[in-house]
């Protein structure tokens, strides 16, 4: 019996080592909404978004791949390129207001299709894309909540019937992380993100603690990297993130002349702060995690906000 447990154990092992290198794709599905923070305020400001991604690692033997790889002094890096698919929804707190004037928000929506490529060592992550999307009616947010909320609740929102006018968008986004501490159970590292278009301008920078059981930013839930091929440990820990994000421009805010409400520069709140807090969860085939967020107020009169975040992931 014992020679069979070792025949077993020495024929299986290597199969599953085999399949756990071989592991190249990643399914994500990522839930918002100020629903899934306990004894909070729901639907307002952003009140819900649902996104749809899909990554592939790829290999660098392509000319593009080696000349991003000198461009960015990563030789020998791992490459992931990601799709994703989303939906966003926002909301003024005072919705049930009758006069969409005194409305402290407009209710606006934006729907997207985005495409990224990866660069990923255990020193760093540098990560460029492009968005393409719609804010307004043709988002479709507004029939989205209005018939989850007819489902649930047999009331809608009125008000996203002056929500702000079509305008297609295009973003180029473009992020930077880099650890600067590390220790076996503690790690910090440094965030950047950059967004560049006619449907956001902004930057944000700041920085995350990770506590517990994790990998390097290379091959971690935390940073989307977990079928890079760099080496894989289960994870579980969480992190705490504080960012400030400067805003240039905000097209869920301010349109062009004729939209039912405009915002102008000088009432938008161009300096914001940033927190969130998560629990995560990681093996080969499957992650989760949960996330807490506070961000300011789009607004300058406009109070913080809070909302949680559920993430899915599965690989094969």
């Amino acid at each position: 019996m014992k020679k069979l447990i070792g025949i077993i154990i020495i024929i299986i092992f290597p199969m599953l080592s085999k399949a756990t290198n071989g592991i190249k794709s990643e399914f994500q599905i990522k839930t918002d909404n100020d629903f899934f923070v306990p004894f909070g305020n729901t639907d307002k400001y952003y009140t819900f978004g649902q996104k749809f991604f899909f990554r592939r690692r790829i290999e660098n033997r392509n000319r593009l791949f080696i000349g991003l790889d000198r461009l960015f002094k990563a030789e020998g890096s791992s490459k992931i390129i990601e799709f994703e698919l989303g939906q966003e929804a926002y909301t003024p707190s005072n919705f049930s207001n009758n006069d969409f004037s005194q409305y402290d928000r407009p209710f606006a929506g934006w729907l997207y299709f985005g495409s990224y490529i990866s660069t990923i060592t255990d020193k760093k992550i540098i990560k460029i894309g492009v968005e393409i999307g719609v804010v307004g009616p043709s988002s479709f947010a507004g029939k989205v909540q209005n018939y989850i909320h007819e489902k649930i609740s047999n009331k809608v929102l009125q008000g996203w019937m002056y929500q702000v006018q079509d305008r297609v968008g295009i973003n180029v986004k473009a992020a930077y992380y880099k650890p600067v501490f590390s220790r076996k159970y503690v790690d910090f590292t440094f965030e950047n993100n950059l967004s560049i278009g006619s449907e956001e301008v902004f930057y944000q920078g700041g920085g995350k603690i990770r506590i517990g059981r994790f990998n390097p930013i290379s091959s971690s839930i935390a940073y989307n990297t977990s079928i890079s091929g760099k080496k894989f440990e289960p994870e579980f820990f969480i992190d705490f993130s504080s960012n400030v994000k400067l805003v240039a421009y905000n097209a869920t805010l301010q349109q062009s002349e004729g939209s039912n409400i405009l915002y102008l520069n000088k009432e938008v709140n161009n300096l914001l702060t940033v927190y969130s807090v998560s629990i995560n969860y990681n093996s080969r085939h499957f992650g989760a995690n949960y996330s807490y967020h506070v961000r300011g107020g789009d607004l300058i009169s406009l109070g913080p906000h809070r909302y949680g975040s559920i993430n899915l992931f599965f690989r094969c």
